[in-house]
C-alpha cells in the first residue's frame, strides 16, 4: 500500500561526496560526510538545532 523511502543522509549521499547547489544565482559547493553509525536523521538533528537556539 505505502511506499517506503529512505531519506537518511547515508542513503542520499553514501559515505563522502560533494555536489553543487545553485540558489538565486549563487552556486554553492557542498561537501558531505555521513556516519553509517549515526542515530538521528538529518531532520532530527536540524530540529534539535532549532530548538536549542530557540528559533521555534
Amino acid at each position: 500500500m505505502g511506499n517506503s523511502y529512505d531519506f537518511s543522509p547515508a542513503a542520499l549521499f553514501p559515505g563522502e561526496g560533494a555536489f553543487e547547489l545553485t540558489i538565486g544565482g549563487t552556486t554553492y559547493e557542498v561537501s558531505t560526510h555521513f556516519s553509517a553509525d549515526g542515530r538521528e536523521s538529518v531532520l532530527e538533528q536540524f530540529m534539535a538545532l532549532l530548538l536549542n537556539e530557540k528559533l521555534i
